[in-house]
């Protein structure tokens, strides 16, 4: 089974699978290690080969700085992560 974990726009009326898969951003199937941005809905991170934690918490600061730079768009994930900063 696997494990999703999402990423949400704050403040702003795209939704951010919308913002992750858009053509300037291009994130939709990126891959880090294990983790990866889900193909069926780009705001969310799958675990798609025995992820670890420190993969799917790469992955999502590679989505987050890279969704900033290009669009001034914060994202953040909508579980709490306990024991380390994103």
């Amino acid at each position: 089974m696997q494990k999703l974990y999402y990423l949400k726009a704050i403040n702003q009326e795209t939704n951010s699978d919308v913002i992750i898969d858009g053509e300037d951003a291009g994130l939709k199937g990126l891959k880090y290690r294990g983790a990866m941005v889900s193909d069926k809905h780009s705001g969310f991170i799958v675990s798609y080969d025995n992820a670890s934690c420190e993969d799917v918490l790469e992955l999502m600061r590679i989505v987050i700085s890279t969704v900033y730079d290009k669009f001034g768009i914060i994202l953040e994930p909508e579980i709490k992560i306990v024991g380390t900063k994103l």
